[in-house]
């Protein structure tokens, strides 16, 4: 999960980027930088608002909820312009950005 965790926001960023309109990228970032943001401000206290109101194992029950939700807001709000590239996976440059990613990172 932490290193799944550590390429996933840089990843994410990548393909948002890649597979959009070029006269699009800032909004399309900005809309994800903004989901960060709100995410990152709101789920200590809903975690906690959760925990006192149904314990620890109910954390993952609205988990699987709001991952269905957000799963299809993205599909609805995020279409691409549905072209695939055939490319081939760079290994090297995954590693490196493992690696060099300190922020994240499980080796800092």
């Amino acid at each position: 999960m932490a290193i799944g965790l550590a390429m996933a926001l840089r990843m994410s960023t990548a393909i948002l980027a890649a597979n959009f309109n070029a006269y699009r990228p800032g909004r399309i970032l900005g809309l994800f930088a903004c989901a960060i943001a709100v995410g990152r401000m709101t789920g200590p206290t809903l975690g906690g608002l959760l925990i006192q109101l149904g314990g620890w194992p109910w954390i993952f029950g609205m988990n699987l909820i709001i991952g269905f939700v957000v799963s299809a807001a993205v599909f609805n709000i995020f279409r691409g312009s549905g072209k695939r590239h055939s490319k081939r996976f760079d290994v090297w440059g995954s590693l490196a950005l493992l690696v060099g990613d300190n922020r994240h990172s499980w080796l800092a």
